[in-house]
């Protein structure tokens, strides 16, 4: 047989060949292939099966810590501090000088902020969750969430270590943005600093309000500037867990009138432990005077209980944070624009989503810790008054007549302070085809004792919450699975 000779490929045709392996090598080991300009943006992409070292290091997350804070925590022999939520505790030798610094921060920001500043900004947190929060499956195809949050005077560190927790914690295709909205400070480090900050981060957006205006206020600019279907409201002092976003976001993928509020745990304002257990949680209820307080789910749920760690029913929250799918909750009206600088706002969200067609729900596998430390801040206008101004407005707009009456018994009042105009929310109410306060009571919360002669409300709630408890054998939820 006679072959025919093989003609050697051209000089072009090898370059040709050379380019392309090049480009396929560059691509499997560095996952993309683009100018330096674009690697930044790609940050995002995902880390699924790394590490959250390994993933502060390829987002270029550094740990905060200054070399000053490194020689003090060097004097008191401190390394490591707060990992794994771990507390921060100095031993009692610290010189004077380091004990001046620690009184002027606590007198600065009520908490203290000298250990906060060792806790690196990327410290580990432990995955405390329940097995079957953690091997719960969710859908890859989930609506991305826009996180919004709201600072005015806060440590640097601690707003910081919130914005880390959320970039190591949250799956890059969930992550539609961070929105930070600056409720106006004369901190210097949130004017250059925090501008040069987040240009490093394409994901973190910063809107900023030139007068203050309060947390709620704030809230709201948050909501009408957030790009993601769902937004998240984070408090700025907190912390996310592991797994934190997906249970939310699902349950609202679900159903888009759910209002999804996280399980709350705590920070400690001394030590900056974090502290976890493994139990659901509690749900949300509120007195006759409007005020918040926690209710055992077993109480709560009676002789049928839901599966323990299932979304569950709650008739309100506190907000250090929670997920509502966005035009839903623009549908609704957001947060009460008339609302004092802060207090009552959650309440009366909870309330309106529930009268006005949706549900609010406790999801016990979203799991952030929150610091609840002294205010550092104003929390009232002289014109209105804060709370009480808050509350009488929610009471006087979403109560009926019959129950009204409770509310200025509870508050030691015949009539309201002054409430500002309601006009624009009965309207919306109307609009909305919203149920009546007693249909609350009778589908949502018909724990709430309903008084008869009693003067003293707060008293009667928790005496007849005991009662109720007593009944039941105090169990507790530890007593289900």
């Amino acid at each position: 047989m006679k072959f025919l000779p093989i003609r050697p490929p051209s000089r072009g045709i090898l370059i040709k060949i050379f380019i392309f392996i090049f480009i396929v090598t560059i691509f499997l080991n560095t996952g993309w292939f683009m100018s330096s300009s674009r690697i930044i943006s790609n940050q995002f992409k995902s880390f699924e099966g790394i590490s959250e070292q390994e993933r502060a290091e390829r987002l270029g997350l550094d740990d905060g810590i200054t070399d000053e804070t490194r020689r003090v925590m060097q004097m008191l022999n401190i390394t490591n501090a707060g990992e794994n939520g771990a507390p921060v505790v100095f031993n009692a030798s610290y010189n004077d000088n380091i004990k001046k610094l620690d009184q002027m921060l606590r007198g600065t920001y009520k908490y203290n902020a000298l250990a906060s500043s060792m806790v690196s900004l990327n410290r580990a947190l432990p995955d405390n969750r329940s097995e079957y929060c953690k091997t719960k499956k969710y859908p890859k195809n989930l609506p991305k969430a826009s996180v919004v949050i709201p600072f005015h005077d806060d440590d640097w560190m601690l707003l910081m270590r919130n914005i880390h927790s959320v970039l190591l914690r949250t799956p890059d295709h969930l992550l539609e943005e961070i929105l930070l909205v600056f409720d106006y400070s004369n901190r210097e480090y949130y004017q250059e600093q925090l501008d040069e900050y987040i240009k490093k981060y394409p994901n973190i957006r910063l809107i900023r309000s030139h007068r203050r205006q309060g947390i709620i206020p704030t809230r709201i600019l948050g909501g009408r500037n957030a790009i993601g279907p769902v937004i998240v409201y984070l408090d700025s002092h907190v912390e996310v867990l592991p797994g934190w976003i997906e249970p939310m976001l699902s349950r609202i993928n679900e159903n888009p009138t759910v209002l999804a509020w996280a399980k709350i745990s705590g920070i400690d304002p001394e030590t900056l432990q974090v502290k976890l257990d493994k139990k659901p949680g509690k749900i949300g209820v509120f007195r006759w005077d409007m005020y918040f307080e926690f209710m055992t789910i077993r109480y709560f749920e009676g002789n049928k209980p839901t599966p323990r760690f299932e979304p569950k029913a709650t008739v309100t929250m506190i907000g250090p944070c929670f997920a509502i799918q966005k035009d839903f909750f623009h549908q609704i009206g957001l947060f009460d624009p008339d609302f004092d600088y802060w207090g009552g706002e959650d309440v009366e969200l909870a309330l309106r989503t529930w009268m006005c067609g949706g549900r609010v729900e406790l999801i016990p596998c979203t799991v952030v810790a929150h610091m609840l430390k002294q205010h550092t801040y104003t929390m009232a206008t002289k014109e209105k008054g804060g709370v009480y101004y808050n509350h009488d407005r929610t009471a006087e707009i979403w109560m009926d007549d019959e129950y009204k009456k409770h509310y200025y018994t509870a508050t030691k009042r015949t009539k309201p302070r002054n409430f500002g105009d309601i006009k624009d929310r009965l309207e919306l109410k109307k609009k909305l085809g919203c149920k009546s306060f007693k249909w609350l009571l009778e589908n949502v919360y018909p724990l709430m004792p309903i008084p008869t002669n009693e003067t003293n409300l707060t008293d009667f709630w928790y005496q007849k919450r005991d009662e109720g408890m007593k009944k039941m054998g105090n169990q507790t939820d530890d007593d289900y699975e």
